[in-house]
């Protein structure tokens, strides 16, 4: 199996402008994910784990019980009307609380 960096048919473009977050999960592995937008929003992740799909591509798995990823600024910087974009593939409906996006 070719790893991520050895796939060509794998690209991440640049986010595009205006993009106030951007977290591709590349490479994958610690406590944080990387924002690749020009603001730098760096996330926290609590509890989820890294898992590699068979394509080689990293992800973030979330039990759906208290896993989360902490942004602390991104809501500052975000104007009061935006749009998101977020991919997830739900294995169920286990926990409390299915929240993809919470500002406290």
């Amino acid at each position: 199996m070719k790893t991520l960096l050895d796939r060509e048919d794998l690209v991440f473009y640049p986010p595009p402008l205006g993009c106030v977050l951007y977290l591709p999960g590349l490479p994958g592995g610690g406590s944080k994910i990387y924002d690749r937008s020009p603001y730098g929003n760096t996330g926290t992740i609590v509890g989820a784990t890294w898992v590699r799909l068979p394509s080689g591509l990293w992800v973030l798995s979330f039990d759906g019980q208290d896993d989360r990823i902490i942004l602390s600024t991104l809501f500052d910087i975000v104007p009061s009307d935006f749009t998101l974009e977020l991919w997830f593939n739900s294995q169920g409906n286990t926990g409390a609380e299915r929240l993809l996006v919470y500002k406290q």
